[in-house]
């Protein structure tokens, strides 16, 4: 009898959130890794409808790299010109212009040029070179990450083909009469 109330429990709180918990209109969350000659960056960025970047999380991996430290404001530096624009259903993924991100106390700016993908910084240990004179030649693997929803609606599939096996019951294989 306790099992069963845990498991109505669990599936009205895995309907209710499915079905009530607000989410951002139209996001998209892309989980990306940048294999580069000096460096790579996994990351995980979350677009609006518009494929602006709203946020991005993850770590620039090689010499004196560290872990993203938030998403410049769109528009320019001394040397790169940025859009923050990410779309995981095309190629190249970032546009001509880029995404800005700082990790530890350097800029990092990931564009394409044609179908090359670039990664720039004045990282003193990395590539120097503006968005002129392209740095870090690689490849881009995108991989779309599910929403909460999408979660909780296979955890109630589960709950419930788990439901369906416990309330089964079990036939001999053979009866002698």
């Amino acid at each position: 009898m306790f099992g069963r109330g845990i498991l109505k429990f669990a599936t009205v709180a895995a309907l209710f959130a499915a079905t009530f918990v607000p989410k951002a209109a139209d996001a998209s969350v892309y989980s990306f890794f940048f294999d580069g000659a000096t460096f790579d960056v996994s990351a995980t960025v979350t677009t609006d409808a518009g494929n602006n970047v709203l946020s991005i999380n993850g770590a620039v991996i090689g010499p004196g790299g560290t872990s993203i430290s938030g998403l410049e404001a769109v528009g320019s530096n001394a040397s790169w010109n940025y859009d923050n624009l990410f779309d995981g259903t095309a190629t190249p993924a970032v546009t001509n212009g880029g995404i800005l991100f700082d990790a530890g106390s350097f800029a990092y700016n990931l564009y394409s040029s044609g179908t090359s993908i670039y990664l720039s910084t004045f990282n003193p240990d990395g590539p120097n070179s503006p968005i002129y004179n392209p740095g870090d030649l690689g490849t881009l693997t995108v991989a779309a990450v599910p929403e909460a929803s999408t979660w909780a609606m296979m955890l109630l599939g589960f709950a419930g083909v788990g439901f369906v096996a416990y309330r089964r019951k079990a036939k001999p294989a053979f009866r002698l009469a």
